[in-house]
């Protein structure tokens, strides 16, 4: 009862004292007021910023991820495709150009031919009378037999040991007659015998084929000298083989012995003229 008389009789003598004190702590518990729901909203705000920037980083990570992923795969994707277009005009272009390689070797196997079958036309020293241009369809070359199939036979008037010859020189004689097939002993036969002359001194022999590439020389005097790079030509004898057909020239060996070697290249031949009786 005192104190509530001592603060009315405060109040009394002094209103304005008394106000600005219940101002004063008023406005200190407005201000915890205040700051609390200050932290409330902090806290509560903070946590939801949170969240929220956790949720939007989390989707943004996932959003590039797949970005990303869908990037790679078009990647991929146009790399695959600009590859298999590649390969394809790739492959395309080898076809191509194995088409023009293959035309190219035609045209030069066609030239080969037209300047054989040309070259032939003018072999008029030892190439008379009645002929017969024939393709060599087939050779066997080995170590028991060298021969050659010709597109030519009895149809054509074509005749055992009927000379062949070609741009070059001798090539071998008829051996077997089929109706539209020859076979020819080439001279670099085992069986092959031909007469020759050799050089300008005329020296007769015989060459004979051993299944090689070259021929041997027998039948010669000792006393006879023979030259490298001499002709040897057919010298007729025998009536098998007409005179003056180029058979080859000589070369010798190490040990001062000889042998010819054939100016027909029996590798590269693709026709022959098989000279009639």
């Amino acid at each position: 009862m005192v104190k509530k008389t001592k603060k009315l009789n405060e109040f009394k003598s002094s209103p304005s004292n008394f106000l600005r004190k219940f101002k004063r702590k008023n406005s200190l518990v407005e201000f915890f007021l205040y700051m609390l729901i200050i932290w409330a909203l902090h806290s509560v705000f903070c946590s939801k910023l949170a969240n929220m920037m956790q949720i939007f980083f989390t989707s943004l990570v996932a959003y590039v991820d797949k970005i990303t992923k869908n990037l790679d795969g078009g990647i991929t994707a146009v790399q695959l495709a600009i590859s298999g277009e590649t390969n394809a005009i790739i492959t395309d272009l080898k076809k191509e150009n194995l088409k023009l390689q293959n035309k190219i070797n035609e045209l030069i196997y066609l030239g080969k031919e037209n300047d054989e079958l040309r070259c032939m036309l003018s072999m008029k020293e030892y190439v008379q009378g009645n002929i017969c241009v024939a393709r060599v369809l087939r050779s066997f070359s080995n170590d028991y037999v060298r021969s050659f199939i010709v597109e030519a036979g009895l149809s054509d008037g074509v005749s055992l040991d009927d000379v062949v010859v070609n741009a070059n020189g001798l090539v071998g004689r008829i051996v077997e007659v089929g109706q539209n097939w020859s076979k020819v002993m080439l001279i670099t036969d085992t069986n092959s015998n031909v007469p020759v002359k050799i050089g300008e001194g005329m020296i007769n022999a015989i060459v004979s084929g051993d299944n090689t590439n070259t021929l041997k020389i027998s039948m010669i005097y000792e006393d006879i000298s023979i030259s490298e790079e001499d002709v040897v030509e057919t010298s007729g004898y025998g009536n098998v083989f007409r005179d003056k057909i180029p058979v080859g020239k000589i070369m010798e060996e190490e040990d001062g012995s000889y042998y010819v070697v054939p100016f027909v290249n029996f590798n590269e031949t693709t026709y022959v003229s098989i000279l009639k009786k």
